[in-house]
């Protein structure tokens, strides 16, 4: 019994030199994933928001890591305090659980001590995804204005709905990004995208004049146009 006592008791000195080189190899890769998921990912959310938790997701699984290794019972505590964490807000988008993968593997690796494996891994996928994911007229000259609609009662209204926005501006695309149907409740998120912003701009009075004028209750919000 004293023999299990002591295993679970046992640590791994940390060598204080060895964790700061890896923190800091753990920041420049983050950012680098952080680079290509901004200038090169075709999500059609705002790439900024998940883009800005890429070094914090990172780093924080970095610091989870060098702690518990050190130690099997922090490492079995983790494992049960992260059984009972539960998310609520899915990711809509396979992209972005993809790159916050990659931040949570940077983490995972440096924290591990395991930098050059780490590292090249890491490097060979941004390079992959730097040659092979097409630019989509490139995210930063994408403009975007996303709208928020709330209406009860059939779902297959969302047809009547895009027919009132529908754009005779060929550089204007409009697109749905999600919908949802609760117990007669329907929420759905539609996105115009343009390469130009004040076609958005100017596009904004007229969607709600629309919208104001359907047969049907609806309820509406607009995001404020995203400049790329």
């Amino acid at each position: 019994m004293n023999d299990v006592l002591e295993f679970f008791k046992t640590s791994q000195e940390i060598s204080v030199y060895s964790t700061a080189i890896n923190m800091i190899l753990c920041f420049l890769t983050s950012l680098a994933i952080r680079w290509v998921f901004l200038f090169r990912g075709m999500t059609f959310g705002s790439p900024v928001q998940i883009a800005r938790t890429i070094p914090l997701l990172s780093a924080a699984t970095f610091l989870v890591i060098v702690i518990v290794k050190s130690s099997l019972a922090l490492s079995l505590g983790l494992v049960g305090a992260l059984s009972i964490v539960r998310f609520r807000s899915a990711i809509k988008e396979p992209e972005e659980l993809v790159f916050l993968f990659l931040a949570i593997s940077a983490g995972l690796g440096f924290g591990a001590d395991q930098a050059t494996l780490t590292f090249t891994i890491i490097l060979l996928i941004l390079l992959f995804a730097v040659v092979a994911m097409p630019r989509l007229g490139k995210n930063a000259e994408i403009n975007k204005l996303f709208l928020y609609i709330d209406w009860e009662g059939d779902s297959l209204r969302i047809k009547e709905i895009m027919r009132s926005l529908e754009s005779n501006d060929p550089n204007i695309r409009v697109e749905i990004f999600r919908i949802s149907n609760s117990e007669g409740s329907n929420k759905s998120t539609i996105i115009f995208t343009s390469k130009h912003i004040d076609g958005l701009n100017a596009r904004l009075n007229e969607l709600i004049s629309s919208l104001s004028k359907m047969e049907f209750p609806v309820k509406f919000e607009f995001s404020k146009p995203i400049e790329g």
